[in-house]
């Protein structure tokens, strides 16, 4: 941060922030580029672009922005943390390891901060679920009552399948900010794996009355919309996968699939009970399958439209 930065400077970042903070990105990046006219050396001022430009989706602008913001203050934690946050988001594994970096420099240069340590937490879940759970410990212990952490706290513990104590770790959230779209997202996520899918969807709906635009939010209700259905609700796990990749696979077994049931079906066989019930189970697992696949190639496709046009609310 540029140690003299005029006072207009400091104003525009002031509005943009606030701006960030109401999700208004597009004009939060009008805020932050203003600050950086008025001091080109202003290094909050290129780190609060790039978060809104990153709230916008323009994941390689913010890059560039926050790298900018970096080389002016190379010593600032949240610089640090917030470009490990970007970096994360590239699928170059050379980049997801300056992340790391990254990561470990902002809690080096802020190690009471319950955010830096938080953000690191969610690096590491997929990678080191063990470490993930210290470092939201420690944020918690830092700070018993930060919001983001405690959220966290309840992915980490769905995860266990712990999913009460998930459940109060969100709601002990959403007492401290009634208002926290995130957290009625995550209690939505929660109350669908306790299998009360008409609870998730009153969450998932509230999530999206505050924040109308946001994806992920649309995301959770069209799962919470899923799990309603009849019989094909059971599937609606599906939607956390890689749903090209299980189409794909869907594909590649699908010949194998209908050429079990064929012969199962056609194949004249003792009457042994056992081999009866073998055959019975082999056809109801590809049922099944076959549902999953129903769900995959249509289920899911037509009501993530519907929800993405407003056709469901």
């Amino acid at each position: 941060m540029s140690a003299t930065a005029p006072v207009s400077a400091q104003a525009y970042s002031n509005r943009a922030r606030a701006l960030i903070h109401q999700r208004r990105y597009d004009l939060a990046e009008q805020e932050a580029r203003r600050a950086i006219q008025q001091d080109p050396a202003y290094a909050t001022g290129y780190h609060l672009l790039s978060i809104a430009l990153w709230g916008q989706e323009q994941i390689a602008a913010a890059l560039t922005a926050c790298e900018e913001a970096l080389r002016l203050a190379p010593e600032d934690g949240y610089i640090h943390s917030t470009l490990a946050d970007l970096l994360s988001k590239q699928r170059d594994w050379r980049k997801r390891r300056r992340a790391a970096e990254h990561h470990r420099r902002a809690i080096a240069l802020c190690p009471n901060d319950a955010f830096v340590r938080n953000r690191y937490a969610h690096f590491l879940f997929r990678t080191n679920r063990a470490e993930a759970v210290r470092q939201n410990a420690e944020a918690l212990r830092l700070n018993p009552q930060h919001v983001d952490s405690l959220i966290y706290r309840a992915t980490l513990l769905v995860s266990k399948r712990r999913y009460r104590e998930a459940e109060e770790s969100v709601l002990q959230a959403l007492a401290l900010q009634p208002n926290n779209e995130l957290a009625h997202r995550q209690l939505g996520d929660v109350r669908l794996f306790q299998q009360k899918p008409d609870q998730a969807l009153d969450n998932m709906r509230e999530a999206l009355r505050l924040d109308p635009t946001n994806k992920q939010l649309k995301r959770g209700l069209i799962l919470a919309l899923q799990a309603r259905l009849p019989l094909l609700g059971k599937f609606w796990a599906l939607s956390l996968m890689n749903s090209w990749a299980y189409r794909v696979l869907w594909l590649l077994c699908l010949p194998v699939a209908l050429s079990v049931c064929c012969v199962l079906a056609t194949v004249n066989v003792k009457a042994d009970a056992g081999i009866l019930l073998l055959r019975l189970g082999i056809i109801c697992f590809f049922g099944l399958f076959f549902l999953g696949g129903l769900f995959a190639w249509i289920i899911d496709p037509l009501m993530t439209y519907l929800v993405l046009h407003g056709k469901i609310k």
